[in-house]
């Protein structure tokens, strides 16, 4: 865990557990915790604090950093290892990236008839630096994903296709 950055989160103060435990408790969350029903913060930290000294498992470490640990957000867990683009709409600095990637963007909707992002669509959007501002904005919202959001994944995977600089 000390590798990838993570802290273990202090079951002796009561930031951010309810707000993790929230997001614990809803219909599509996969990575359950083993012990009780998580219903109220104490037992979400009693939890936590029996998974401390387990043997590790992929499942385990997976749960464990999503419900467990201080709250880090998509960008900070991808910051290190890839080169993230700018998503601030205001930055025009890697205007070539952003255009490579609007491309790439277009050329998905044209092979399979919808976005690739449900909620980013750049129809009736005509310029480039408006479509940029679209997926730019896309982009924002998928990189303040926090480790408990049940969607934490699935976002990462598109900042990976969407929102980096193109390779060199």
């Amino acid at each position: 865990m000390e590798k990838d950055k993570y802290k273990v989160l202090d079951s002796s103060t009561n930031e951010h557990w309810s707000t993790i435990l929230a997001s614990y408790q809803k219909a599509e969350n996969k990575w359950k915790l083993k012990g009780e029903g998580m219903s109220d913060v104490s037992a979400l930290k009693r939890a936590c604090e029996a998974q401390v000294g387990s043997e590790y498992s992929e499942e385990l470490y997976k749960s464990f950093t999503k419900w467990c640990v201080v709250p880090r957000t998509a960008e900070d867990l991808l910051r290190d290892k890839f080169s993230l683009l700018e998503s601030n709409d205001t930055v025009d600095t890697d205007k070539a990236d952003w255009k490579h990637n609007v491309d790439n963007y277009e050329s998905y909707k044209t092979k399979h008839n919808k976005y690739a992002l449900s909620d980013v669509s750049l129809d009736g959007k005509s310029t480039e630096g408006d479509k940029a501002k679209v997926l730019k904005t896309g982009c924002k919202t998928r990189k303040g994903k926090f480790t408990y959001d049940v969607d934490l994944d699935s976002a990462m995977e598109e900042i990976k296709t969407w929102c980096l600089a193109k390779a060199s």
